[in-house]
């Protein structure tokens, strides 16, 4: 989502939109970034931390995909866009750190998310700037298929790690 984020305003400007409705549509972004927070938390709640987290991965890649046919010049394209990429952002960060919370306990909590934090930091400090060269290169539609990728992979990590961590059954003999 960051790299996504570091490209599109100025993707947006070079589409002919405004100061005014690049800020406007960011802030829609951000708002879905924090908005669902109440809904994605509960939901976590009733249905588990996995299904969150795995549904929102699953749309931020249909949101990735979508993202190589946006019409940029479009404002409302654009901005449903950037809606869905933040409300996807809020419930991987949500059920992320349900999961983390639920597997981490004690002292090693904090640790644990503070941990979590900077890994997400890092992973956006180094996708930010990997952005202008591959939108110079191939355009901004090849870097949200390869948002899609990543989050595809994610979702693929997070089902085997979940899978795995499952309790098997016994056999009853």
């Amino acid at each position: 989502m960051v790299a996504i984020m570091a490209v599109a305003p100025v993707q947006m400007m070079e589409h002919g939109h405004h100061l005014g409705a690049v800020g406007f549509i960011v802030s829609i972004h951000i708002a879905g970034m924090f908005a669902p927070s109440v809904l994605t938390g509960w939901l976590a709640d009733r249905f588990g931390a996995v299904p969150v987290a795995l549904g929102s991965t699953l749309l931020l890649v249909v949101s990735g995909v979508s993202g190589a046919f946006v019409d940029l010049e479009g404002s409302v394209a654009v901005t449903v866009f950037l809606l869905l990429v933040g409300i996807a952002w809020n419930g991987g960060v949500v059920g992320g750190s349900a999961m983390l919370a639920a597997s981490v306990h004690g002292s090693a909590r904090a640790q644990a998310e503070g941990t979590g934090e900077v890994t997400m930091s890092t992973a956006a400090a180094v996708a930010a700037p990997g952005a202008g060269p591959i939108v110079a290169a191939a355009g901004f539609g090849a870097l949200t298929v390869l948002g899609a990728a990543a989050a595809a992979a994610a979702a693929l990590i997070v089902g085997v790690a979940v899978r795995s961590a499952a309790p098997t059954s016994n056999p009853p003999s």
